[in-house]
């Protein structure tokens, strides 16, 4: 049993590595990641083995937030075609949620026959897995489909041009704050697409958990924007990067500069604790896609997902 599993393992990791392009890749249950030119078998091998169990792999990011990983992938239900790798990943964060990543070096293949194959796995899935929701993941824009949605993904190399001798004004550590402008940070998850906020404040500031820094732009007395945790970790080959955090600004306070003097303040602080990188996804066209080209972040890569109904 064992033996077959490994036997698996390895040809998987051959045919998925020639479907692997680029320096920024995409890897289920990771995230984005930046091989800065280094292999990808033994991660893909550390990926598939961890599948077996409820762990985090060392660099995970998601391990900041959990006891345990909300991810998996089904390792025995990965679909390997004439032309493509297709990794079921079951995601409980909130609902079961199943995600289908499809890999190929073919162009164009985004078709109907693809999202047909996707939906028989789903369905295959759905009872066994308690599915809720199922998405296709893809690397190349669909064909046939006009619902679905372009995840950017960005670069940025934190050199020493990043460093500020003062911080900008208006600008300050969460832990520096008085009391009473603290207390204003739980307001933040009240605007559209800063939910993320609420999450802290609820589960690690109010229990007074252990939390990386978080900085926070203050204007009359209140929090009105943040970007935070900023959490430092080894990648899989042991360089140090700078996680993605939740970065915000309350709407009617965008485009003024606060996100500016944020994102600035919290390179700097990544650049001083030796972080060479960091790695950030916003949706196509969406104001946080604006600020990050604005911010002259490097386009790596493109995700498509597609919600099967």
């Amino acid at each position: 049993m064992i033996e077959s599993i490994i036997k698996k393992i390895d040809r998987i990791i051959d045919i998925w590595t020639n479907f692997l392009k680029g320096q920024v890749l995409y890897i289920p249950t990771l995230g984005p990641i930046y091989t800065s030119g280094n292999s990808v078998k033994t991660l893909l091998r550390d990926v598939l083995n961890n599948s077996q169990t409820d762990d985090f792999l060392p660099y995970d990011k998601d391990r900041r937030w959990y006891k345990h990983k909300k991810e998996k992938i089904l390792l025995s239900k990965i679909l390997i075609d004439d032309y493509g790798l297709f990794i079921p990943v079951k995601n409980n964060f909130k609902n079961n949620v199943l995600k289908i990543f499809y890999y190929t070096t073919l162009k164009n293949t985004i078709d109907n026959s693809i999202i047909k194959k996707t939906k028989k796995i789903a369905v295959e899935l759905k009872n066994d897995e308690k599915i809720d929701k199922c998405f296709l993941y893809c690397f190349e824009k669909p064909k046939s489909q006009k619902k679905f949605l372009c995840h950017n993904i960005y670069l940025k190399r934190i050199t020493k041009k990043e460093y500020l001798t003062k911080p900008p004004k208006s600008i300050d550590y969460y832990d520096n704050l008085p009391q009473e402008v603290k207390q204003t940070f739980n307001y933040l998850e009240q605007e559209s697409k800063m939910e993320g906020f609420g999450f802290l404040w609820k589960e690690f500031i109010m229990k007074d958990k252990l939390l990386s820094p978080v900085i926070c732009a203050v204007k009359e007395g209140r929090i009105i924007g943040a970007i935070g945790p900023l959490d430092i970790l080894k990648d899989a080959w042991n360089i140090l990067w700078l996680l993605p955090p939740y970065f915000g600004i309350k709407e009617e306070l965008r485009r003024k500069g606060y996100g500016e003097k944020l994102w600035k303040s919290a390179m700097s602080l990544a650049y001083q604790k030796d972080a060479k990188y960091t790695l950030v996804q916003s949706l196509s066209s969406s104001p946080a896609d604006y600020f990050y080209k604005k911010q002259r972040l490097i386009k790596m890569s493109e995700v498509y997902s597609i919600l099967l109904e």
